[in-house]
């Protein structure tokens, strides 16, 4: 068996499994299957939202505040533009941000966690002290800190949202470090003389890659929250670019007069975030093996 296998990766036969047979692949998943679909359905939105649109996002009609009907599936805003347009070229701006700004946590995260947790000693104390420090700060005011010096932008948040969510992704790999490194799969190659950065690389990294796949999925949906509330604050995307979060800012002035304006966006929201975390969740229990079932 090779050394750098996880043995919790391999079959009975010990042909070693794909990611993909692991997630997917054996008995199925109804809850998984339907996340995955959902979100793909969003995905789909966001890479081509030109197919899935019936108006520009952005042209102003003389219809305001229109009930959803055959022409505004979702209604109308109160300068006549259609709602449902404008959700659909949103949804690309929300997986810009989040995805993006998980991005940019990983970059960061990631080498932080595999170094605390490799080395151990004073260079995990410093390490994992200054991603303390920046659990401690609060998110809204480091964004206030962030507009403040950069303006508000697309760019500000994505910077926001990656260094938010550092912190996530360097305690996740320095435990998944601290556990793999003293695995028998991993003490067999340092006795034949794997070097420090093979180890590290080559058979700890890809044994956390499972874990580092569901970290994604859940960051995501908590950075389409930070987004939606930056941008009701006006610490976001400014308008008129279409942004879920803009759209429910712009929508509170019109609660009983155009209730389908504040349901569009927010059920979006919702849904989103609900098919991140149900798929993170999916992916957790089928990657995990002390819980999924084969």
């Amino acid at each position: 068996m090779d050394a750098s296998l996880d043995p919790a990766q391999l079959p009975l036969g010990g042909q070693k499994r794909s990611l993909t047979w692991r997630i997917f692949g054996g008995r199925a998943d109804p809850v998984l299957i339907v996340s995955a679909l959902v979100l793909l359905f969003f995905l789909a939105w966001a890479a081509l939202p030109g197919l899935f649109a019936t108006h520009p996002p952005n042209k102003i009609g003389p219809d305001l505040l229109q009930a959803p009907s055959r022409a505004y599936w979702f209604g109308t805003d109160e300068y006549g533009r259609d709602i449902y347009s404008r959700v659909v070229y949103g949804a690309r701006i929300e997986f810009v941000i989040a995805g993006l700004g998980v991005l940019i946590a990983m970059a960061i995260g990631i080498p932080v966690g595999l170094i605390a947790g490799y080395r151990g000693g004073w260079v995990d104390g410093v390490l994992m002290r200054l991603q303390d420090a920046l659990l401690a700060f609060p998110s809204v005011l480091f964004a206030i800190l962030v507009v403040a010096a950069r303006g508000a932008s697309q760019q500000s948040i994505i910077l926001t949202v990656g260094i938010i969510f550092i912190p996530r992704f360097a305690r996740l790999v320095r435990a998944s470090v601290l556990a793999l490194k003293e695995e028998d799969f991993v003490t067999a190659s340092r006795a034949i003389g794997a070097s420090d950065g093979r180890l590290i690389w080559r058979h700890i990294l890809p044994n956390a890659i499972p874990a580092i796949l569901v970290q994604i999925t859940l960051t995501m949906a908590v950075a389409v929250l930070v987004e939606a509330s930056l941008s009701y604050l006006g610490l976001g995307v400014q308008p008129p670019t279409a942004t879920w979060g803009t759209m429910l800012k712009a929508a509170q002035s019109y609660p009983q007069q155009a209730p389908w304006y504040v349901l569009a966006p927010g059920v979006c929201i919702f849904l989103l975030v609900l098919t991140l975390n149900t798929f993170g969740d999916g992916l957790r229990d089928r990657l995990d093996p002390r819980v999924r079932k084969l």
